[in-house]
């Protein structure tokens, strides 16, 4: 269905039409990983944050190997380091304290890579590795991937636990930028139904990031 190509700031501009949302009484999933004993909440940590990390490192000029071992280095960080970061809901620490963790590990790869090109096994990605230096460019492009990836985890969990037509009224308009006239005709729904049902859809994402994130949306 597209959702990794779909991006997150789409969202967003769309989030006047959110209604209000009760907040979630569960802790949020960055809380839960502290708890060494909670396997199943780091599973799904690391479900949904390895692929972003390796998507950004990938576009960094890293093949696919090197990508995946330095992915699973930053998730071991993590691993080690979580209980020390300082959790504070609704600051947007946890997007720049992870981001920190992948740009030290691409530095490092990058200076081994300086000093040993063959390393690589591409010259052209050689290149890449040393044309990607600009600070404001890396971050945006992992803020792409961040958000990506989790609007992609949220969506797959929504996703089951409402209606096939609820859904398709949510993603024609929003994702696929139909009018919410042409998708009522098609699913028999009234237009004013398909702008709700958007709308439900898109708080119960918007709810679900906050959870997998820890901070707002």
């Amino acid at each position: 269905m597209g959702v990794m190509r779909f991006r997150f700031c789409g969202v967003l501009a769309y989030e006047r039409e959110i209604m209000a949302a009760a907040p979630e009484t569960q802790p949020s999933l960055l809380v839960r990983i502290r708890d060494e004993h909670d396997d199943e909440s780091w599973s799904r940590f690391v479900d949904i944050y390895t692929p972003a990390i390796y998507a950004f490192l990938q576009q960094q000029g890293l093949q696919d190997a090197d990508a995946a071992d330095l992915a699973q280095d930053v998730m071991a960080s993590v691993a080690r380091a979580i209980k020390s970061f300082d959790y504070q809901p609704g600051h947007g620490r946890f997007r720049g304290w992870l981001f920190t963790l992948v740009q030290n590990r691409l530095r490092n790869f990058r200076r081994t890579a300086a000093r040993h090109p063959v390393a690589t096994g591409d010259s052209r990605a050689t290149r890449k590795l040393q044309e990607q230096s600009d600070q404001d460019q890396l971050l945006q492009a992992w803020d792409r991937q961040y958000e990506q990836r989790l609007f992609a985890a949220a969506a797959q969990r929504v996703q089951p636990a409402v209606s096939a037509n609820t859904w398709q009224a949510f993603w024609s308009t929003l994702v696929e930028g139909q009018s919410a006239p042409i998708v009522a005709e098609r699913l028999s729904m009234s237009a004013a139904a398909v702008r709700l049902a958007k709308a439900r859809v898109l708080a119960r994402i918007k709810r679900e990031v906050e959870y997998l994130e820890g901070d707002s949306a």
